[in-house]
């Protein structure tokens, strides 16, 4: 919750690292918790334009697709991160760290419904709670009644 301490550690990384998609991605959101959306944006377009060079390199990467889509929906450009989202999806994924990015993508999306069927799946496959409660950007998803069914019934068959 210390966005604007991780900010400033952020930008302290990205001079010794560059080229690392994830550094900016991570400085934008640390932006965009703490309230600053410009540069948040800043941010994030930066690490879309190094994400889709890494793409160039290796397509199939499904965490810098997943981490794509996201950057993609917090500049504005949704049809851009359905797109990933959906070969996302034709690639049958196998991750519960990619379930979780997944469903955490379609909620920033708004989309509750799609956003829950891949929290199930993520949490089905060893995802924790603590995990999802400590992301800033699921905290109205976590008190949906449809989530706390999924958790109880993961609970219940422990």
């Amino acid at each position: 919750g210390e966005y604007a301490k991780s900010a400033e550690l952020y930008r302290e990384v990205m001079q010794l690292n560059r080229y690392n998609y994830l550094i900016p991605g991570n400085l934008g959101s640390a932006y965009y918790y703490s309230g600053q959306k410009d540069s948040a944006t800043f941010y994030y377009k930066k690490a879309v334009h190094l994400a889709l060079r890494a793409r160039e390199i290796n397509p199939r990467d499904q965490l810098l697709m997943v981490n794509l889509a996201g950057y993609f929906e917090r500049i504005g450009e949704k049809a851009k991160a359905y797109q990933l989202l959906q070969d996302l999806e034709y690639r049958n994924p196998t991750s519960a760290n990619i379930f979780f990015d997944i469903g955490d993508v379609y909620e920033q999306l708004g989309e509750r419904d799609k956003a829950l069927e891949w929290m199930k799946r993520a949490i089905d496959n060893g995802y924790t709670m603590a995990r999802i409660q400590n992301n800033p950007g699921l905290q109205e998803l976590i008190t949906d009644k449809k989530f706390k069914v999924i958790w109880d019934k993961m609970k219940s068959s422990e």
